[in-house]
């Protein structure tokens, strides 16, 4: 969506691209104006990747691309609203590989089942340990069920 959806001056979403031609006009009025609705989806789009409510649950970065956690990299959501109060999450890749760090600062109004996905790079494979607060931890697949926290959580995934 991003890739195609986009315009390449004003990184807005547009209204329609004539794909059958690929015709794209230089004028204002070339089908390539900033679309409202379209640019409130992509937010939204955003907002789902990195924090989603699903009943009591909240799911920690549930559809961040893989990529965006390559060695060196890092994910930062800082007091985002959630229905269960604001959230903090970092998640910082090192910088040579093997090692995800995630932060964690659950909501304080109301209690919420957390769930961390882990999503690494694929190249990664998967987690050969995984520490939550110093503690040997389990996880099925790439999802980390951490129950209802309270206080600020670090999670250290080896692969």
């Amino acid at each position: 969506m991003f890739a195609y959806g986009q315009s390449r001056s004003t990184y807005s979403t547009v209204e329609c691209n004539d794909i059958f031609t690929g015709k794209r006009g230089e004028g204002w009025d070339a089908l390539r104006q900033p679309h409202e609705h379209s640019n409130s989806r992509v937010i939204a789009m955003v907002r789902i990747a990195l924090l989603l409510e699903e009943g009591g649950a909240l799911h920690v970065l549930p559809g961040t691309p893989r990529g965006w956690l390559e060695p060196g990299k890092v994910i930062e959501v800082r007091n985002a609203p959630t229905c269960f109060g604001e959230v903090s999450v970092r998640a910082e890749a090192e910088r040579g590989g093997g090692e995800i760090r995630y932060v964690i600062d659950p909501p304080a109004r109301k209690k919420a089942s957390i769930v961390l996905h882990l999503r690494p790079p694929t190249n990664f494979g998967a987690a050969k340990s995984v520490l939550v607060n110093g503690k040997q931890a389990s996880v099925a697949g790439d999802s980390l069920q951490l129950g209802p926290i309270s206080a600020r959580v670090e999670v250290i995934c080896k692969y």
